[in-house]
């Protein structure tokens, strides 16, 4: 009795483009994914090639559209880390960050203090570094926040 033969491995043209409709994807991290499925490495890399000079994957305009996303929750440092691990490059994930406004950060910043009014300093100093926020515009934005209570006192 003969042994079945293994199943051929995927195409991975058709696979990522099945992943690109899902949602864009940064190039390491659809690398990642099509070798995980099985796919050919050789094959993987045409499949890449190819995508890129048909214009279907951006790292800029990957990191660019999570940047617009996560920034209405999150600061820059826990963006960058997203980014990092996804297979974004350094270079590419600092200049997507570079877009992003301190008038955007300090708003997702005041929009999560302003969620835990009854919070104590401290733990909302806490809560907003562990989003992401620089120690220093945590500080800024609680004192802000102090000196604002103390005007309505």
């Amino acid at each position: 009795m003969a042994s079945p033969r293994p199943a051929p491995a995927p195409d991975p043209q058709e696979v990522a483009v099945r992943l690109l409709a899902l949602r864009a994807h940064g190039e390491e991290e659809l690398r990642r994914k099509l070798l995980q499925r099985g796919c050919l490495a050789e094959e993987v890399e045409a499949a890449l090639a190819q995508l890129q000079v048909s214009g279907y994957l951006d790292d800029l305009e990957v990191a660019r559209s999570l940047v617009r996303r996560r920034s209405q929750a999150r600061g820059r440092a826990l963006i960058a880390q997203e980014l990092i691990s996804r297979g974004i490059s350094r270079e590419v994930t600092a200049q997507a960050l570079a877009e992003l406004s301190e008038q955007v950060e300090a708003a997702a910043a005041r929009h999560l203090i302003e969620s835990a009014p009854g919070l104590q300093q401290q733990r909302l100093a806490g809560r907003l570094q562990r989003r992401g926020f620089a120690p220093s515009q945590v500080r800024r934005l609680l004192a802000e926040r102090c000196t604002d209570e103390n005007a309505g006192d």
